[in-house]
């Protein structure tokens, strides 16, 4: 997989441009208090629908959706598992 910073890049196994990448993909982080849980990287809805569907579901975490985006994240796990799990 090339750089982030290269012409193109991976994400969630598909190539996209790196203008695409920066613009329509976002770093989710999800918090328990002053503690970083987990660090990942989805799509800008995707990631915005995490953090709310996460957000009301588990009162202790905080989900922080970013643009600070590199090639090292995580893919965030597919929609199907987190939206059967929220009400």
């Amino acid at each position: 997989m090339e750089s982030i910073m290269g012409i193109a890049s991976l994400v969630a196994g598909r190539p996209l441009m790196t203008s695409q990448l920066l613009t329509d993909w976002r770093r989710v982080r999800v918090w328990f208090g002053p503690h970083l849980l987990r660090d990942y990287r989805a799509e800008a809805s995707a990631a915005e629908g995490y953090a709310q569907a996460m957000g009301s579901r588990f009162g202790g975490l905080e989900i922080t959706v970013d643009s600070e985006v590199n090639d090292q994240l995580t893919p965030l796990p597919c929609e199907q598992l987190w939206s059967v799990l929220t009400p």
